[in-house]
C-alpha cells in the first residue's frame, strides 16, 4: 500500500526563517554600550588617582613605630611636624595635603644636617606618614634609619637600616611619640 500524503495548508507548515540578526544600528549601539562602561570605569579610576602627589613612593620599614590618633591625616602630620620642630629636628620636606614629612640626613647627636654623604649609625633620617585608620582617626608612622654602607649597585632605599632601640635618638623620637599619644592618641572606645 501506498502511503497517503496529506496536504497541509500553507499556514500550518513551518516557515523557514533565517537566523535573526539584529540591525546594524542596534549592534553598534550595543557594542558602544559595552565599550563605554569599561572606558567610563577606567576614566573614573584614573581621575581618582592624583598623579601630582608629592608623597614619596616609600613604604615604611617594618620596625617603624606608629600611634593611632584622633585627628585627620592632615591634622596628624601637622601635630607630628610641630612636635619635631619643637624638639629641634631639621625638617627637609613636609606636605600637609599628602600627609608625610622627612628630615635630611642629620647628625644623631647634634640634630644638624650633614653636608656630606656620611655613613654609619651616627647619621640618621626620619620619615613620617599619617595614614587613614578607623573613621575620624589617623595612624602616625615614624621610621628612623641610617645607612651602614654605600653601594651604587643597590637601590638607595635598600641600604636603609633601622636605628637600634638602644640608640639615644631612638629614645628621643619615642619620647615625642609618647607625648603625642598622651595628648591626641586613640585609646579605645571610651576615649
Amino acid at each position: 500500500m501506498r502511503e497517503v500524503r496529506r496536504e497541509m495548508s500553507a499556514d500550518l507548515l513551518p516557515k523557514r526563517t533565517r537566523p535573526s540578526r539584529p540591525h546594524a544600528g542596534s549592534r553598534s549601539r550595543a557594542l558602544s554600550c559595552l565599550l563605554s562602561r569599561p572606558l567610563l570605569l577606567a576614566i573614573l579610576t584614573l581621575s581618582a588617582c592624583d598623579p601630582t602627589t608629592t608623597r614619596p613612593d616609600v613604604t615604611p620599614i617594618p620596625e617603624a613605630r606608629s600611634i593611632e590618633v584622633r585627628l585627620s591625616r592632615q591634622g596628624a602630620i601637622t601635630k607630628l611636624h610641630q612636635a619635631l620642630l619643637a624638639d629641634s629636628f631639621p625638617i627637609q620636606a613636609v606636605s600637609t595635603q599628602d600627609a608625610w614629612l622627612e628630615t635630611p640626613w642629620f647628625d644623631a647627636l647634634t640634630l644638624r644636617p650633614t653636608g656630606s654623604q656620611r655613613l654609619g649609625p651616627d647619621v640618621v633620617k626620619l620619615r613620617g606618614w599619617a595614614d587613614p585608620a578607623r573613621p575620624g582617626n589617623s595612624l602616625i608612622i615614624v621610621e628612623l634609619v641610617y645607612r651602614p654602607l654605600a653601594d651604587p649597585s643597590v637601590p638607595q632605599r635598600e641600604l636603609d637600616r633601622p636605628v637600634p632601640p638602644t640608640d639615644s635618638i631612638y629614645t628621643r623620637v619615642g619620647t615625642i611619640l609618647k607625648a603625642l599619644d598622651d595628648e591626641i592618641g586613640f585609646h579605645g572606645s571610651g576615649h
